[in-house]
């Protein structure tokens, strides 16, 4: 805000008792009177006034300029504003991995990673590290740039195995967002030897919903496995007509290996009473079977439906791994889901699903039994609670402060601890965020003596047993 002074007078008018600066948060960006202390008949100066608010409430400050005029006034400047918060930008990535699958040694695969700004602000992306081999980064609009309110941008990645195996590397993003400073996200492949096709192998060639009063939900799990000795390539899945829907898609973009499987769920949500039907068709890279089609069937009834139990999420599972129990008749009134003699812990009850936390369970089978308030009991099947087991580590040897990928199955849903035992001696390895039910990354620790230490991956349903080892330099 600039303000002029200007003397209309007959004779100088001289700046005295001179002093127009406000209190804070106003400030005096420039002042041109102040430098020339006198000035002439019909001349101007000017006082330019900055805002700088802390917070978002209104303020006013009144500012005095006193020069020599001949009634020995002087002028007030009332000087108002309100702070308001900028907008900034807000960053959300396409996901938080990019799964390569099985790539043969001394091939590539690529992947693409898009980041959007979803906030109403501009978003700064800072300079996105290269991963380094086995990954390469292939094209980058990101990095250094800013994306407007809604925009997006595109890093394309590599990855080309020299050698079998499974490897991972972290990908950390920076940005200007203010909630999300920092966005990691993981790359993985599995480097194979074979140069053989896959096979693709689908549970069934038709899913029937049966019988669904008009606007509940029931849902169907497609297994899709590769058969074949070499990758499967996974292209996309159609989407099937109303009132089917796709709900999750593991499949579509995936690279599965040799007795590798991916999961497809599906939703049928009758609006009416009478029979409905569809088809999906999904694409692969099979050479015999590029396309295979799946029938969805269902009837909308208004028949009182009865208690049935008809397939689990996954009968083998990890420590504190999620169930979902999927049947009839469970009705929307919660009551319980017993595993072995433990109560489950219950995260959502539908009428024809319901979704569970397992309880502390050490490695067994147990019974799984469904008690409703209207229905009775059913028996769900049995479930097997596993061991952690380790596969493999991202390096053979490390440091002491280096951190390492220890990939494999079943290591639970919750954080793990892992230990690196060598004969009577176990040291605790530090878990670091972002750890999943087949990869952890862990720190060694800083003060550790050289040896070679078996890993074990300790969950509520005990010790991994495999016999994986990394030296310690």
């Amino acid at each position: 805000m600039e303000v002029s002074v200007t003397n209309v007078g007959d004779g100088p008018l001289i700046f005295g008792d001179y002093n127009p600066r406000p209190p804070s948060p106003f400030a005096i960006d420039d002042d041109a009177c102040g430098k020339v202390r006198e000035l002439p008949v019909g001349a101007s100066c000017t006082i330019r006034y900055g805002f700088y608010p802390v917070d978002t409430n209104p303020v006013s400050a009144t500012a005095k300029i006193r020069a020599s005029d001949r009634m020995g006034n002087f002028v007030t400047v009332k000087l108002t504003g309100t702070g308001t918060v900028p907008a900034s930008g807000s960053i959300v990535v396409s996901a938080s991995e990019l799964n390569f699958g099985s790539v043969p040694v001394d091939q590539s695969a690529s992947r693409n990673l898009t980041i959007t700004n979803t906030g109403s602000g501009p978003l700064r992306l800072f300079q996105i590290a290269n991963p380094g081999t086995p990954f390469s980064r292939s094209a980058d609009d990101c990095s250094n740039n800013t994306l407007a309110s809604g925009a997006s941008c595109t890093v394309g990645f590599e990855f080309s195995p020299t050698a079998a195996g499974v490897q991972s590397a972290k990908i950390p993003i920076g940005s200007s967002d203010p909630n999300s400073r920092i966005v990691t996200f993981r790359l993985t492949g599995n480097g194979t030897t074979s140069s053989v096709p896959g096979s693709i192998a689908i549970s069934a060639t038709e899913l029937n919903f049966g019988a669904v009063q008009p606007d509940d939900s029931i849902f169907r799990k497609l297994t899709v496995t590769n058969t074949g000795s070499g990758p499967l390539e996974m292209f996309s899945v159609s989407e099937p007509t109303e009132p089917f829907r796709v709900t999750n898609d593991e499949c579509s973009g995936n690279i599965l290996a040799a007795g590798g499987t991916c999961l497809i769920s599906f939703e049928f949500t009758p609006g009416e009473e009478g029979d409905a039907s569809s088809s999906v068709d999904i694409g692969s890279s099979d050479p015999q079977k590029p396309i295979v089609t799946l029938s969805l069937v269902g009837t909308g009834s208004n028949s009182p439906q009865t208690l049935q139990f008809e397939s689990l999420s996954s009968p083998d599972l990890g420590a504190n791994s999620e169930l979902t129990i999927n049947g009839q008749g469970f009705n929307t009134a919660k009551k319980k889901v017993l595993i072995g003699p433990k109560k489950a812990k219950i995260l959502d009850w539908s009428n024809t699903a319901i979704r569970t936390r397992l309880p502390a369970l050490s490695a067994g089978t147990y019974p799984v039994k469904v008690v409703t308030k209207k229905n009775g009991s059913v028996d769900a099947s049995e479930i097997t609670v596993h061991l952690p087991f380790v596969a493999s580590l991202g390096n053979a040897s490390a440091s002491p402060g280096d951190t390492i990928t220890v990939t494999g199955q079943y290591f639970g849903a919750r954080k793990p601890k892992v230990f690196l035992v060598s004969g009577d001696k176990r040291r605790a390895a530090a878990v670091l965020p972002g750890f999943s039910d087949g990869a952890v990354d862990i720190k060694i620790p800083r003060r550790i003596k050289a040896d070679t230490y078996q890993v074990v991956v300790h969950s509520s349903a005990g010790n991994s047993a495999e016999d994986v080892r990394i030296a310690i330099e």
